[in-house]
């Protein structure tokens, strides 16, 4: 039995957001009590259209499966823990038919 180009591609994605992944990190998120995985980068690049020019951002955020989050949504001012650093959610990206959410983050701290 063949599977969908779509069921493939969350077969993937949940092979990269687990816990054997070499990239993946721990990440709870404190208001909900979601406790998974995910994808966190500190810094990364960003297409700016307009301009045509590549730009580095410096700003922390995460890469989840939307599967991951049905039961348990994800809103700006909530805390997440990465790494046993808090940081607040600042901006959710919902899935929009790619099987996953970004969620922008700023350290608690600052």
């Amino acid at each position: 039995m063949s599977i969908s180009a779509l069921e493939q591609f969350d077969k993937d994605a949940q092979s990269i957001l687990s816990e054997s992944a070499e990239f993946s990190e721990s990440i709870e998120i404190v208001e909900t009590g979601f406790s998974g995985f995910c994808i966190f980068d500190k810094t990364y690049e960003e297409f700016d259209p307009d301009t045509g020019a590549v730009q580095i951002v410096y700003q922390p955020r995460v890469i989840l499966s939307s599967l991951d989050m049905v039961d348990k949504p994800v809103e700006q001012y909530q805390t997440a823990t990465i790494r046993n650093k808090d940081y607040e959610i600042i901006n959710v990206e919902e899935d929009v038919g790619t099987g996953i959410i970004l969620i922008y983050l700023k350290n608690k701290n600052e």
